[in-house]
């Protein structure tokens, strides 16, 4: 589904302003005047209506569907109303719309009438959705912004050039918007204003849109002149009406579109296909009251809610609202109906006007954000209501909704009376905090006295400048111990401290400053230093071992804006503050980057082997007597053993097996440590007498009757029989297993097993006791569960995101787990007398027992294993990542792994008896056989043979290398777009510092590149850029889009200018067209046939929908030369073609020879230890250093678990 994208209607959709202002109000507390609905009840008349409505279930008018293009009483009664106010007979049946509420009538208008490329005249300040739905509807939103005198204080004072109504009509506009009363200004239009459209609407023969929402909320002596009741005017009219507004029930989302039966077809047309009906008991009730009104409005107009009620009440808040924002300094301009009031701020003076100039919100944002979070007021910037190029000459106001009970407005006048009592007042608490801030120590410039002089400079560049070019000559690893490398990082370490404010040489504070948080903190760890000085010298062996050290100082080349930091922590003499040999020296660091520094780290010359158990001496008290007695033995035996045998030192040829004794002693251990354990979270344990046996845990706050078994004894009679098995088993490989005789296609694993070899094989994990105690305790299923073979396997490895795993086989059950590393609240010494086992905790993924198998299954070259369960029976999962429970798919990356696994589960399968012998192992006809081999035939476009498979980790590079080094930088404001293409976006936009370097865009929270937000990988797949236009809010902005990543969501950048939206957008283009060495590889499976190479990956539900993809497909003949490549972290082969290298990491040596193999009759492979030109070969062992080791990321056992405890 990658490729699908959104309708570009939709992609073009801006997020609404309420999204962000709404949630700041909530998020703070604030008091909200922004949105315009009343926050009281709704007229009582009008709530007995609808509680009537609901006490009649046997009403199947009322409840159930009715007339799709209104409810006949609702139409009936607004033909009436409307009639008397048009002065015309309207016809309920053909002349009226009911829509849910206003907004979907809007949209029927703009969908129905509106095609590609027409215009539609849209008088500003105007509603925002106005903008957004003539674009979906094809069409281009003129804007006409109506003006106000600086000094203004009623909304009748808004005015509209007719002249410009005239001047921006063309032969393509076809429409009109008119909201009146005006929302958010409250202005009415007059008479006058109303004809002076008219005339022009009529002149250039065009379709008005009435939005005439507000009509009932007028006051203070105005009328209301409705469009349509002009004359002409109502065969070219579209009002729109919404009960909502009329009586304050906003929430019911009910309106109305009336006009003449010809504008109103297209309507319904969309509407029969779209809504077809509102619902029932609404319009039944909306119905009701509008009947009532309408006697009251002929009889007694003065008790009507719509004629007198909701005016009066309206003024009233109104004129409460406006005293209470003129006395805190704002200028109301009072409006004419509606519940909304602007009001002039610019007297006020804050913090909010300290905003940069280049910014892309209007100031207004500014101010209503300010207000929001510090005031704990909530209002709506104006300019919101305004496009792009009016927006900031309309930014002066903010929008005010009175329409609020008594509570909300005495709680927005205590807060402008007490924070914003008038000007003075703000400028007053300016001055009281600029008086706090002067209480320092020492006034902020003052820096310490530094002896640096700038004559030193010259000849300082001179020699570091020949021992850097010395040293980048170097081909093998440059150590510490080599003379150059020494004196090279002394110079260094000068260079960066020379002239530095802080003393003793200590440069850590100005390095911290620009390096990621999470990697200052890694660095602490690995180096082991705490120390401003030992930090200093940690980071530049660091940054050296890394080739980063270029990298990291290229940002005060090219970012003058970073040389604000220097500033802070260097003299004027100091050489980072000389740009000039700043740039040259940085500029020659470039040649290290290709250098094989390795000065020592202290955790690397440091590293101690943990053992699974520790066996910790103990007090006479905490000692049982078996601890004690088998000491005493030892320590006989052992001195007995010394005086008798010579010193001589024997190899061990592999590890030695436990004895139960053995186990018997480190069982004892556990079990104390496990009391001591519990001790500390919280649990007690009565301390055993001599002779007593082990008692039973209790919480010590609350105390149940004791357990039928206890822990102790239950954990012994669990691991009697694992120890039983699992120390008959040597801890070796099984590769004489399939020697002669391979699992057959189609027929069942031999029944006779060869003898275990001491070798170890690729992918098998030796447990030690201490891990096979936790397994035991944690995840076997029955206590009679004898462990068999452990091994190190994939999940999901082809789709593209590998997952480690452990596949443990027991007699009865085969599990898949997951390692994770616990973090107790315990110090240090603690945490050393634990044993491995209690600090890694095991996550079940998958169980499947044996007896529910029903065939296993075997991908060609046995890279792959599944499981299929029996018909009816499914594999229990424990996680979301299976995509069903009939069967397991698991990756072993090696061909004799997969054969070990295979025969491993059929001899585990008998040995706990599995009803019918050993499953079946089948290599051929499988279903994903078949998948494969369709996918083939339609990639290749032919039938071919498949004559090689393995798994393997790919990523490509160019043979000419990075033409050019792609850097830029700069803030922009952003936002991500929902992957959902159906939700509306949101209007988060975000001001972030952004560094393109190569192939990624990394974004920072700010110039300093201190603390990162996220990289942008520009290489992952399809990557696509293009300009966007967000016409109402944001200009110059651009969108990155991952057709490749459906899960990704797209990224827009706003820019400040379109030169600097153009720049970004070039440079863009060359990081997606070049070819740079540092990108990922990626899991997949390599195939080779007769004929091409392909390298494919496969969907997560590929057994479901037999989903496959291709990555590359190279024909053989393409094929230039190959370097087969085995390192101490990688072993793999790099074949050229058309000016592109294909790096293949594969899993262990005998897969790269068996591909090597496979190859030598089409290409020509060489060993680049040996026949590999020099220069070559430095460039390729370079490039394989920058990658990690793909397939041993995760360290099973706990041989390692210092390094798990670091991470």
């Amino acid at each position: 589904m990658s490729r699908f994208l959104p309708a570009q209607r939709a992609q073009d959709a801006k997020p609404s302003i309420w999204v962000e202002f709404t949630t700041l109000a909530a998020e703070t507390k604030a008091v909200n005047l922004g949105q315009g609905f009343p926050d009281f009840a709704m007229p009582t008349f009008v709530a007995k209506i609808l509680e009537e409505i609901t006490k009649h279930p046997e009403r199947v008018d009322w409840h159930q569907y009715t007339r799709g293009y209104g409810h006949l009483r609702l139409v009936n009664i607004l033909s009436k109303l409307y009639g008397d106010h048009f002065l015309r007979e309207i016809d309920p049946q053909s002349e009226i719309l009911v829509t849910i509420g206003a907004y979907l009538a809007l949209y029927y208008t703009f969908i129905g009438w509106i095609d590609e490329g027409d215009e539609v005249l849209i008088i500003e300040p105007a509603y925002d959705c106005y903008s957004p739905q003539v674009t979906m509807a094809g069409g281009k939103p003129i804007s006409i912004a109506m003006s106000l005198p600086k000094d203004a204080t009623s909304a009748g004072q808004y005015k509209l050039d007719l002249q410009k109504l005239y001047d921006s009509c063309t032969s393509k506009t076809k429409m009109l918007v008119l909201n009146n009363p005006n929302n958010p200004t409250g202005k009415l239009f007059s008479k006058d204003e109303l004809e002076g459209i008219a005339k022009f609407v009529q002149e250039k023969d065009l379709i008005v849109v009435a939005d005439e929402v507000y009509e009932w909320h007028v006051y203070g002596g105005n009328e209301m002149i409705r469009f349509a009741s002009l004359p002409g005017m109502y065969d070219r009219t579209i009002t729109i009406g919404s009960a909502g507004k009329a009586f304050s029930v906003t929430g019911w989302k009910l309106g109305w579109a009336i006009g003449p039966k010809h504008l109103l077809e297209p309507l319904k047309t969309i509407h029969q296909n779209c809504v077809f009906t509102c619902p029932t008991p609404i319009q039944e009730a909306v119905a009701q009251a509008f009947e009532k009104e309408f006697e009251l409005l002929k009889t007694q107009p003065e008790k009507s809610y719509l004629k007198t009620g909701l005016s009066s009440e309206l003024i009233a808040k109104r004129d409460r609202l406006s005293k209470a924002l003129t006395s805190a300094g704002f200028r109301p301009i009072l409006p004419q109906a509606g519940y909304f009031m602007m009001a002039d701020y610019t007297s006020l003076d804050g913090p909010y006007k300290n905003i940069p100039t280049n910014h892309p919100d209007p100031i207004d944002f500014h101010f209503v954000r300010w207000l929001c979070k510090e005031k704990k007021l909530a209002t709506i910037p104006p300019s919101a209501f305004y496009s792009p190029e009016h927006k900031h000459e309309n930014a002066n106001l903010i929008r005010t909704c009175f329409f609020k009970k008594d509570e909300t407005l005495d709680a927005a006048e205590k807060i402008l009376k007490g924070d914003c009592r008038g000007n003075e007042n703000w400028r007053e608490s300016k001055e009281n905090e600029e008086k706090r801030t002067m209480f320092q120590l020492a006034p902020i410039t003052l820096k310490p006295e530094v002896r640096a002089q700038k004559a030193q400079h010259p000849d300082f560049e001179k020699l570091l400048v020949a021992l850097i070019r010395n040293v980048a000559q170097e081909k093998e690893v440059v150590q510490i111990d080599l003379n150059n490398a020494k004196k090279l990082l002394n110079k260094l370490d000068a260079f960066m401290a020379y002239g530095l404010y802080a003393s003793n040489k200590c440069y850590w504070p100005f390095v911290r400053e620009f390096l990621p948080k999470t990697e200052a903190q890694l660095l602490k760890v690995e180096w082991q230093c705490t120390s401003d000085r030992a930090l200093s010298m940690a980071w530049l062996k660091d940054a050296l071992n890394r080739g980063s050290f270029h990298f990291q100082l290229l940002g005060f080349k090219q970012n003058k804006e970073l040389r604000k930091l220097i500033c802070r922590f260097y003299h004027p003499n100091a050489f980072f503050r000389n740009y000039g040999m700043l740039e040259r020296v940085v500029d020659e660091c470039e040649r290290l980057s290709n250098v094989m520094f390795a000065f020592p780290s202290p955790s690397a010359a440091n590293q101690v082997f943990v053992p699974a158990a520790i066996v910790v001496e103990t007090t006479p008290v905490q000692t049982s007597r078996i601890i004690r007695k088998t000491k005493k033995r030892r320590e006989r035996e052992q001195s007995e053993s010394e005086a008798s045998i010579p010193a001589v030192t024997v190899p061990l040829t592999r590890n030695p097996l436990p004895t139960v004794m053995d186990q018997e002693y480190v069982l004892n251990d556990l079990l104390a440590r496990q009391r001591q354990r519990t001790k500390l979270n919280g649990f007690v344990a009565d301390e055993p007498k001599s002779g007593d046996s082990p008692r039973l845990l209790h919480k010590s706050e609350d105390i149940d009757e004791p357990h039928e078994q206890p822990l102790e004894i239950l954990i012994r009679k669990n691991m009697s029989g694992v120890f039983g098995s699992f120390a008959d088993q040597a801890c070796g490989s099984y590769d004489s297993l399939f020697v002669d005789d391979p699992p057959r296609k189609n027929t069942e694993v031999s029944d006779t097993h060869p003898p275990v070899e001491d070798t170890k094989c690729e992918g098998e994990i030796n447990l030690q006791s201490g891990e096979v105690l936790k397994l035991a305790m944690d995840v076997f299923r029955d206590q009679r569960e004898n462990l068999q073979r452990c091994f190190q396997v994939f999940e999901r490895f082809v789709v593209g995101r590998p997952a480690e795993r452990l596949l443990i086989l027991t007699d009865q059950n085969i599990y898949i787990l997951s390692q994770s590393l616990t973090t107790d609240n315990q110090d240090t010494s603690q945490v050393q007398e634990m044993t491995s086992s209690s600090q890694v905790e095991y996550h079940s993924h998958c169980e499947a027992a044996m007896d529910a198998i029903d065939y296993i299954g075997l991908t060609d070259d046995f890279q792959s294993v599944l499981l299929f369960a029996k018909q009816g029976t499914n594999f229990k999962m424990h996680d979301e990542e299976h995509l069903s429970g009939d069967v397991v798919m698991m990756a072993t990356g090696d061909k004799k792994l997969g054969k070990i696994i295979a025969d491993a589960m059929c001899m585990a399968a008998e040995k706990g008896g599995r009803q019918g012998g050993a499953p079946l192992v089948y290599t051929d006809s499988t279903p994903y056989a078949l998948i494969v081999r369709r996918f083939l035939d339609k990639e290749l476009k032919q039938s071919e043979e498949i004559l090689h498979t393995s798994l393997v980790f790919w990523r490509e590079t160019s043979t000419l290398g990075t033409a050019v080094e792609i850097s830029h930088q700069g803030y922009l404001m952003h936002r991500s777009l929902d992957v959902s293409w159906w939700r509306k976006p949101n209007d988060d936009w975000k001001q972030s510092y952004f560094l393109l370097q190569g192939r990624k865009l990394y974004v920072f929270t700010d110039m300093t590149c201190k603390i990162g937000e996220r990289v942008i990988n520009l290489s992952g797949g399809a990557v696509e850029t293009q300009e966007v236009e967000l016409k109402k809010h944001h200009t110059f902005v651009l969108q990155i889009t991952f057709p490749d990543r459906p899960d990704e969501a797209p990224i827009q950048l706003q820019c400040t200018s379109r030169d600097e939206m153009t720049r970004w957008m070039h440079l863009l283009s060359i990081a997606l067209s070049s070819q740079d060495d540092g990108e990922d590889a990626v899991s997949c499976a390599l195939i080779i046939t007769a004929s091409s190479l392909v390298i494919c990956q496969e969907g997560e539900n590929v057994l479901r929908d037999d989903f496959m993809r291709s990555l590359l497909v190279l024909n053989l003949t393409d094929l230039l030369s190959g370097v087969r490549m085995a390192t101490e972290h990688h072993t793999c082969l790099i074949l050229e073609s058309n000016e592109m290298r294909e790096w293949f990491f594969f899993r262990s040596e005998n897969e790269l020879s068996r591909i090597c193999k496979s190859l030598e009759k089409f290409v020509k492979i060489q060993n680049i230890e040996n026949n590999v030109e020099e220069n070559t070969r430095q460039l390729l062992l370079n490039q394989a250093r920058r990658v990690p080791d793909l397939w041993h990321r995760t360290v099973f056992g706990t041989e390692h678990l210092e390094m798990l405890e670091e991470l």
